[in-house]
């Protein structure tokens, strides 16, 4: 099998993506250790939240994890809500709700498209 380059870009931005998120969860563990609660697409739960949570498990043990598949409405949602720690989400104009975290509301961490 060979990639395309559309395929080969698309696989790079996901390591990308995944990095990313490895940091951002532990930037969370440190922050506050014990439970950490996630809310995630399901396309993330297919590939990234998987690889960022073993990851997270080998490095921290002993940290509880909570993940519970949304979509990027219930997602601002449950952030918003303090219901979860960290949203594994998308953010597009088109997005019914209009409520979205703010900076004194919540730690955002955002990717831009490639």
């Amino acid at each position: 099998m060979r990639l395309t380059d559309a395929g080969r870009a698309l696989a790079a931005r996901a390591e990308a993506i995944a990095a990313e998120l490895d940091a951002e969860l532990a930037a969370v563990v440190r922050d506050e250790a014990g439970h950490l609660r996630i809310a995630a697409l399901p396309s993330a739960n297919a590939g990234l939240v998987p690889r960022a949570l073993a990851e997270l498990r080998a490095r921290y043990p002993e940290i509880a994890v909570s993940l519970v598949e949304a979509g990027p409405e219930e997602s601002w949602s449950l952030l918003l809500g303090a219901e979860c720690d960290l949203a594994v989400t998308f953010d597009h104009p088109l997005l019914a709700s209009g409520r979205r975290p703010t900076s004194s509301s919540c730690r955002c961490w955002t990717t831009g498209c490639w």
